[in-house]
């Protein structure tokens, strides 16, 4: 099951890229953020492009996406070069249950 947030609040979304013969934490040649939001609108972003696509350490990568369409959002983190491969996850956004004053 997906997460759930509340319309407008940022969304952490976080990979990591290893090795797969040694378990090692790896930089590949290039890493590239993917979303899709609820209206099948899709954006893409790459690191040491996009200034928002940040890296926290060796093979530790993280995106805040702003929840601003309430519905189903799927995101995905594509690296390639030196190491490939590809990780797809998905999170809710919710309108607010109540009017917030």
């Amino acid at each position: 099951m997906a997460h759930s947030y509340q319309k407008g609040q940022g969304v952490k979304c976080t990979v990591i890229f290893k090795d797969g013969d040694t378990g090692a934490y790896v930089d590949p040649t290039v890493v590239t953020f993917r979303t899709l939001n609820p209206n099948n609108v899709a954006s893409a972003h790459v690191y040491g492009v996009d200034v928002n696509v940040i890296k926290d350490s060796v093979g530790h990568y993280h995106y805040i996406v702003t929840g601003n369409v309430a519905g189903t959002w799927y995101y995905r983190w594509d690296c390639t070069g030196t190491y490939t491969g590809a990780s797809q996850r998905r999170f809710t956004i919710c309108e607010p249950a109540w009017p917030l004053w």
